[in-house]
């Protein structure tokens, strides 16, 4: 559990950073943040699936052992895939689809967690839903936008990250 805890403190390091880059320079990074992100979902969701089967947990039940894994993993492959032209309409598809599974995973298989981790998830899931909706703007407005969201989802992990090790 402390290593996949660890794992989720550096994806919401790295995401944070992935923010910023998008920040400064939204369509540009657009495809070289692709690959790098593709690339950690992919590592992340094997990592965390190996992870898993080898503790065999069952405190979270199948469901939350290995749906998010999986996901994550199947939407790194995706990102890789369309990192073309394609890349600012796929990018935030998957990051808000990513996001709303995430968020209501998270509600779902901790109901005793605390309030704080509770609006998180539903700050998570609302963004998602303003990333998907937000997809016919331009690369420039949209890689702005992901920034942002990015920046704050990183947060939030982190956050998560630190309030669960009290």
């Amino acid at each position: 559990m402390k290593q996949n805890n660890i794992l989720n403190l550096i994806m919401g390091i790295i995401l944070f950073i992935i923010g910023i880059a998008l920040l400064a320079n939204p369509v540009g990074g657009m495809e070289v943040i692709i690959l790098i992100l593709g690339i950690i979902m992919i590592a992340y969701g094997v990592i965390t699936i190996i992870s898993n089967y080898s503790k065999r947990t069952e405190n979270a039940g199948v469901f939350g052992a290995y749906t998010i894994p999986v996901i994550v993993a199947i939407l790194g492959i995706l990102l890789i895939v369309f990192r073309g032209p394609t890349a600012g309409i796929v990018l935030p598809l998957i990051i808000g689809i990513w996001m709303i599974v995430n968020g209501v995973i998270s509600l779902t298989t901790a109901p005793n967690s605390s309030l704080a981790s509770k609006i998180l998830s539903i700050i998570n899931i609302i963004l998602g839903v303003i990333v998907l909706i937000c997809m016919a703007a331009g690369a420039n407005f949209l890689g702005t936008l992901l920034g942002i969201f990015l920046i704050v989802f990183g947060i939030i992990t982190i956050v998560q990250w630190f309030s669960g090790k009290k």
